[in-house]
């Protein structure tokens, strides 16, 4: 899942980084947040980091992963860095 992160101390914001759906939150890893551009003197890349939902603006939508390509049920298809994530239609 893309999540656009908002108000994260130490990041340069707003970015968007791969996480994995928490039931009141989201994990993502170090070397994500530090590849995005976070201050890796506030991260660690080999740590999962928890963010809660009031923390985090969540793009959600139905797509999986295929190599470095996202494919969407509704056919849209980007780059896993990209940052400027389309609008799902579904």
């Amino acid at each position: 899942m893309k999540v656009k992160l908002l108000n994260v101390k130490g990041l340069m914001l707003p970015i968007v980084v791969e996480a994995i759906d928490v039931f009141v939150g989201f994990d993502v890893m170090g070397h994500e947040l530090i590849k995005q551009g976070a201050d890796p003197t506030h991260f660690n890349e080999n740590f999962t980091y928890f963010f809660k939902l009031s923390e985090v603006e969540t793009m959600r939508c139905k797509a999986i992963r295929q190599g470095d390509q996202m494919q969407c049920v509704c056919g849209l298809a980007w780059d896993v860095d990209d940052t400027d994530l389309p609008e799902c239609i579904v």
